[in-house]
């Protein structure tokens, strides 16, 4: 599809969306309400998709997308797969050869470089994942777990909604703001956090326009992309076909493609980007003049960033575009933000995580400390703050065991619910069957995910006097988690803080080969006593039945982890059941919107500090904001910073920069 012609200059800005009806729906009321782009509900408004679309380099086909997000995005090519790791480890050997023929020639050593960098890895593998993942699992299987009887919530869903409506002092002025969310779909914490965060901003009718940009998917799928265009796979399939096979599998895949992700784009953004300067011409940088086009199609207000390994792409599209000014903020849905995914890659950031591990990266990175705010945990879905009876109607009034029996499950046993992600792993039948050899007998629930395949080899395998109910891709995980006693999975940040919220005690996997980015998380349930863990999966079975044990023979009753008491800890750290993070977000956001400098800056220039109680670390809705002594005038209404007629804060004198005809003054050292 072409892209919607644009109005004349003299219209006003949200007649240039894609259809202007929007802006006409937005306007009923009092005060601006919700519209919502891609993907959501269309109760609100009545307006076409936005589509953006570049003849030249992209042509975004959005039924294309939907497609690729149902199908192709977990179900690649296994052939494709296989030949992009054989063609990354033939250019491995290739360079191996080219360093032997270079010593042959220099003598200076070259030709031990790789075996060097293998003696590396393997101490690596050996010294901080085996002994590490050894050591944890077997100090929690001789600890065990406190486990008292399951609380009640101690957050709702309702109350905070009502709260947010009430006491969330909207201070915008003019039109709804424009919030573009950039999102991925490599695995599914991203958009699990993307999907809950735009569907708490829609039902307390947050003003703005919200529009999801699969920018994970146009970088994948671009031009100039070799793999797309060799191998006909995108960098977020390989990922998701690793999450689908073995351990080690998925341990190589993911570890490929972060450095295939980090050496690729930088390649393109600063290799290609010498060749142009010595050319004198505008050569490589793709994604970034990509990029460019979005941000001067949608003139965002602000940019929520989901993905990791992104951001010097969206810095590069804004300074092309002339929109440095526009802030940028990082939702950071790992336990870390420097470890295994960059998701901390430049100082002008808003940093938005949820433990104090990746707050302190943050700070050592040198963010500005008023740009890092930590949530009282990881940002999940609405339906994890409320009961599993307002889930359905036919619920309503049934007990614990009535809903368990119209499952088809046995109401006398405990109740195991098995998760491996929203990819769906082949070990999910594995660990069902380590669980049905357990002497003590278990209901097993699976939830399979996006992975058709296991779905159906589950359910037509004979599982005996063992009941089982199989379920695929669902928005209900939390339902069946608050009908659990307790909960196998992977280590995933989502999945784990999903389970302490509502009380529900863990075994994890912490093997060799967990993925770099969950061992934090295996490590914060194991030492803080929120589950057992194992390493092997011949571990499992007794792993189960010593959680049956703990849990007793009482049916009646449901029991959930007592935290261990540790130091220097906050947020989800501290109180993992006490974690409002969701609740947190609309406020932060309207204050990044209020007070954030929207006069264009330099690139070396930050965003200016936030005035008031924020400056002293009172974020709204978060008390574990950073402090920071800088002063600074917010700039009342649009503050766009744009070259549009009549718009510019200058010329309606709001703006807190300083005079026309001088430039501001650079903070810190002069690169002269």
């Amino acid at each position: 599809p072409q892209p919607p012609p644009f109005p004349a200059a003299g219209d006003s800005r949200h007649s240039r969306l894609p259809d202007a009806r929007l802006s006409r729906a937005c306007q009923g009321g009092s005060r601006w309400r919700w519209a919502c782009g891609m993907g959501s509900p269309s109760r609100k408004i009545s307006g076409k998709k936005p589509r953006f679309t570049d003849p030249v380099h992209f042509n975004f086909n959005y039924d294309q997308h939907a497609h690729y997000i149902a199908h192709e995005c977990t179900h690649p090519s296994s052939v494709s797969a296989v030949a992009v790791i054989t063609a990354g480890l033939a250019l491995l050997f290739l360079l191996f050869l080219l360093l032997t023929r270079l010593d042959d020639k220099l003598h200076i050593g070259l030709r031990y470089v790789p075996w060097l960098a293998l003696l590396l890895v393997l101490g690596h593998i050996v010294k901080d994942l085996w002994f590490l993942s050894l050591w944890g699992t077997y100090k929690s299987s001789r600890r065990g777990l406190d486990l008292v009887e399951r609380q009640g919530f101690k957050i709702h869903r309702r109350e905070q909604e009502d709260d947010l409506k009430k006491n969330l002092r909207i201070r915008f002025e003019g039109p709804p703001r424009v919030i573009v969310a950039l999102s991925g779909n490599g695995g599914g914490g991203h958009e699990a956090t993307q999907r809950g965060l735009r569907q708490l901003l829609e039902e307390i009718e947050f003003p703005c326009v919200f529009y999801d940009c699969p920018l994970a998917w146009m970088i994948d799928t671009n031009f100039a992309n070799p793999m797309r265009n060799i191998f006909g796979i995108t960098g977020e399939q390989l990922y998701n076909w690793g999450l689908r096979q073995g351990a080690f599998v998925a341990w190589f895949t993911s570890n490929f493609c972060h450095w295939g992700q980090f050496f690729g784009l930088n390649i393109d953004v600063y290799c290609a980007g010498l060749v142009g300067n010595l050319l004198g011409v505008d050569y490589g940088d793709v994604c970034g003049r990509m990029c460019a086009r979005i941000w001067d199609y949608y003139e965002p207000d602000l940019i929520l960033d989901f993905t990791q390994g992104t951001g010097n792409v969206v810095y590069s599209g804004l300074r092309r575009a002339g929109k440095l000014h526009i802030p940028v903020v990082k939702v950071v849905s790992d336990f870390e933000g420097r470890g295994a995914h960059r998701w901390i890659e430049d100082v002008r950031q808003y940093i938005l995580c949820g433990t104090s591990k990746c707050r302190t990266e943050a700070l050592d990175y040198g963010v500005p400390s008023h740009q890092v705010v930590q949530t009282s945990g990881m940002i999940l879905r609405p339906g994890f703050y409320e009961a599993d009876s307002q889930h359905s109607k036919a619920s309503a009034g049934a007990s614990r065991s009535e809903r368990i029996q119209r499952m088809g499950l046995d109401p006398t046993v405990r109740t195991a619910l098995v998760c491996w992600g929203g990819v769906g792993s082949s070990k999910v039948k594995d660990v069902g069957e380590r669980i049905a050899k357990s002497r003590t007998r278990v209901n097993i629930i699976f939830l399979c995910g996006r992975n058709q395949d296991l779905l159906h080899s589950i359910k037509r395998h004979d599982w005996g006097d063992v009941r089982v109910l199989v379920m695929g891709f669902t928005q209900e995980v939390s339902m069946y988690m608050q009908l659990s006693d307790f909960l196998v999975c992977k280590p995933g940040p989502g999945i784990c803080s999903e389970a302490s919220v509502l009380h529900l005690p863990m075994i994890v996997e912490w093997s060799t080969f967990t993925l770099p980015q969950e061992v934090p998380v295996s490590r914060w349930v194991i030492e803080r006593g929120l589950g057992l863990g194992f390493q092997s999966i011949h571990h499992i079975t007794a792993r189960v039945e010593q959680m049956c044990r703990l849990l007793g023979p009482d049916m009646t009753k449901v029991y959930g982890p007592n935290p261990f008491v540790g130091e220097g800890l906050e947020g989800i750290d501290r109180h993992p059941q006490a974690n409002r993070a969701l609740f947190e977000v609309p406020g932060i956001l309207e204050h990044v919107l209020s007070t954030h400098d929207y006069t264009p800056k330099g690139p070396a220039k930050g965003a200016a500090p936030p005035k008031g109680a924020a400056a002293a670390g009172a974020w709204p809705g978060s008390n574990l904001g950073g402090k920071d002594e800088g002063k600074a005038t917010p700039v009342k209404g649009r503050r766009r910073g744009s070259a549009s007629k009549g718009r510019s804060s200058a010329s309606k004198g709001r703006s807190a920069s300083p005079a026309r005809g001088k430039s501001p003054v650079r903070r810190g050292r002069s690169r002269e």
